[in-house]
């Protein structure tokens, strides 16, 4: 069996439509139907949000149908929807989007991505420009340039949070 018929055996045995799979993965139906039919290409993207989506879901069967379907079959009780979660704090699509993108990253990235962030929050200067982003490129080519990004990355100047929230707070006013 291909990846497109694991998937739709995995919606169907869920007892989900079309449209309640797309709901969960923040995709249209029509995205769905496209990567159920044999053939067609299932992205890095969309594995990795199946697997964020379906509690227990082993990516080994997604991926290549290593049994078993699930490693842990969740009970109604232990089930977390983020797209709940993110509705019930007033989040909007796109949080839920960047939430979802953030977490089909590797563990690898998501910790540089953290590192860069608490080295700007700590007083590292932040690059002044970054390359424009290819719609073609693959994730894994993203993730290859913006490690090339990180390594070019070097404190080169302290400045406090203050620092950095009274220029905010000078550009506001002069703006206002």
């Amino acid at each position: 069996m291909t990846i497109n018929g694991r998937i739709k055996l995995l919606r169907k045995g869920n007892g989900w439509n079309q449209t309640h799979l797309a709901s969960l993965l923040g995709v249209t139906q029509s995205g769905i139907s496209y990567i159920e039919r044999d053939g067609s290409s299932v992205s890095e993207q969309t594995i990795k949000s199946l697997c964020l989506a379906i509690p227990g879901l082993n990516e080994e069967w997604l991926r290549y149908g290593t049994d078993p379907m699930y490693l842990v079959k969740s009970t109604p009780t232990s089930t977390f929807s983020l797209e709940k979660f993110i509705e019930e704090r007033h989040g909007t699509k796109l949080e839920l989007e960047i939430l979802k993108a953030y977490f089909s990253l590797s563990v690898e990235i998501r910790q540089a991505m953290l590192n860069s962030l608490k080295s700007v929050f700590l007083g590292a200067e932040r690059p002044t420009s970054a390359p424009p982003l290819d719609p073609e490129q693959t994730i894994e080519q993203l993730e290859e340039e913006y490690k090339k990004m990180l390594s070019g990355l070097a404190p080169s100047k302290a400045s406090s949070a203050s620092n950095i929230t009274d220029e905010n707070s000078s550009a506001m006013t002069s703006e206002g």
